[in-house]
């Protein structure tokens, strides 16, 4: 496995359907490794485990293809709903 972590999309005060969050740092990431996201339990300022859960099941995040040496964005749309406010996303790469 590359590498895990955990990535803060703000979705702002406006209900939204869509936010992004660019994942840097990651110098052994090549363009052929694959990243993927989601939403776990998890709190933020904004957003509850219980907010974090039942976003989990409105939301697709999709991760583009990897810059080598440095990273990838992930995209996070609603599909069952608006989203508000902070949600943490984890991540994985290898």
């Amino acid at each position: 496995m590359g590498a895990t972590g955990t990535a803060t999309v703000a979705f702002g005060a406006t209900p939204t359907v869509e936010g992004s969050i660019a994942v840097t740092g990651q110098g052994a990431i090549l363009t052929t490794s694959l990243a993927e996201a989601w939403v776990m339990g998890d709190s933020t300022a904004t957003n509850n485990e219980q907010d974090h859960i039942q976003a989990g099941t409105l939301l697709r995040c999709t991760c583009n293809i990897p810059t080598a040496g440095v990273g990838f964005t992930i995209f996070c749309d609603a599909i069952g709903g608006l989203i508000t406010g902070d949600l943490k996303v984890k991540w994985v790469w290898n």
